[in-house]
């Protein structure tokens, strides 16, 4: 887990926001692991972001075939304590299952804007690179508190071409 505290000056006044992100795994309690099988806990994972006021999450369930991992976002927001949330479809599996990266925030999310970076084709795809390769998503958020900030929530995958992809587009959003 990534955890920053950053320091923003709204109107001559100091505020201190804790920010981060957090790769939940399909809210997955590794802890509690039996026969290989992991277990879902939600409220346990919803636990880590409620230290946060803003935070991202990478591997979060929309739809799925099993109960436990249908849409999450909502969950963890409720589970947090942070109230607002937003989702961003990374992958549809052919199965039916959807995830993909959620922002939560204790202030309101006044604007979102998903931008979708594709896999790469079997082409491009680099021989050396053996991980699994996924369609990746960058969600951005802007969230007031008491001015309006971005917040950006990304997730890089496992090989360097994903991230180079993953990059590129950061710096065209930035840009």
């Amino acid at each position: 887990m990534l955890k920053n505290k950053t320091l923003l000056k709204i109107k001559g006044e100091k505020m201190e926001l804790v920010i981060g992100t957090y790769n939940v795994c399909h809210c997955a309690n590794y802890a509690d692991k039996k026969d290989g099988v992991l277990p879902v806990n939600i409220e346990k994972t919803a636990s880590i972001f409620s230290k946060f006021d803003i935070a991202g999450a990478n591997e979060v369930y929309k739809d799925s075939l099993k109960e436990e991992l249908i849409n999450q976002t909502e969950k963890l927001s409720n589970f947090s304590g942070l109230k607002y949330s937003i989702f961003g479809l990374g992958k549809l599996f052919t199965w039916g299952d959807s995830i993909g990266n959620a922002i939560f925030s204790k202030y309101p999310i006044v604007e979102s804007k998903t931008f979708f970076v594709p896999e790469p084709t079997d082409e491009e795809k680099r021989p050396e690179e053996k991980d699994w390769y996924e369609d990746r998503i960058i969600v951005k958020a802007t969230v007031d508190v008491g001015r309006k900030i971005d917040y950006i929530s990304t997730h890089f995958g496992l090989n360097l071409l994903e991230q180079e992809r993953i990059v590129a587009k950061l710096v065209e959003i930035l840009d």
